[in-house]
């Protein structure tokens, strides 16, 4: 993303270009596990419950909230499960 010091740049706009126009909001991501040899994210969604997080697959993050889900990996970037799963993305995106 373009960035140069001294503009004026709200909340709100930083919001929509991590989130986007489309689908719910997601305040942060969770654990992360494998289910049927893919890796998975427990996303937490605004205006919902903690209890009603879900968990959906990463490709859908990577692409879907590129933003939101590249600060979560660095964020963890040094737990084993997020290695193994930054890996085999970048495994699956050549």
């Amino acid at each position: 993303m373009y960035c140069e010091g001294g503009r004026d740049v709200t909340e709100d706009q930083t919001e929509h270009i991590a989130f986007g126009n489309e689908g719910f909001h997601v305040p942060k991501l969770g654990d992360v596990h494998q289910e049927d040899g893919k890796y998975q994210v427990l996303v937490y969604w605004v205006g919902l419950d903690e209890d009603e997080a879900s968990w959906e697959p990463v490709r859908s993050l990577y692409e879907d909230i590129p933003i939101v889900f590249h600060r979560w990996v660095h964020q963890h970037e040094d737990q084993e499960e997020v290695k193994n799963m930054v890996a085999e993305l970048e495994k699956n995106s050549l």
